[in-house]
């Protein structure tokens, strides 16, 4: 499953799907795109928050969640600046470098 996580909320269709849905689903994994840094994740708008409510949900039929924060593709004098981090989307000019690299590490991940 990939949502985003807004604000540090884990977005209640995606809450509400994995709810509803829990006993049928046998194996998960949840990736989003996020604002929060890795360093940042455990704080008030953090994706680390939303993917602990995730596990608290499903247990061991979560594998693994994976972030995929948009800071990483913002220019590192500007990463504080939350208009640049909100306004700032994937492209296919901006996909390289360490997202990308993240990114095929989770396609191996999955893969086995």
């Amino acid at each position: 499953m990939c949502g985003p996580v807004w604000m540090g909320m884990f977005i209640p269709p995606l809450r509400s799907f994995i709810s509803v849905y829990s006993k049928k689903i046998n194996h998960l994994v949840f990736v989003s795109c996020c604002g929060s840094s890795d360093e940042k994740k455990d704080e008030k708008f953090g994706h680390g928050l939303v993917f602990n409510e995730v596990r608290n949900i499903l247990k061991e039929k979560l594998i693994f969640c994976r972030a995929f924060p948009i800071v990483l593709v913002v220019p590192e004098e500007k990463r504080e600046l939350p208009e640049v981090v909100m306004n700032t989307r994937l492209n296919d000019e901006n996909f390289k470098g360490e997202i990308q690299e993240r990114f095929e590490n989770f396609i191996r991940e999955i893969h086995g």
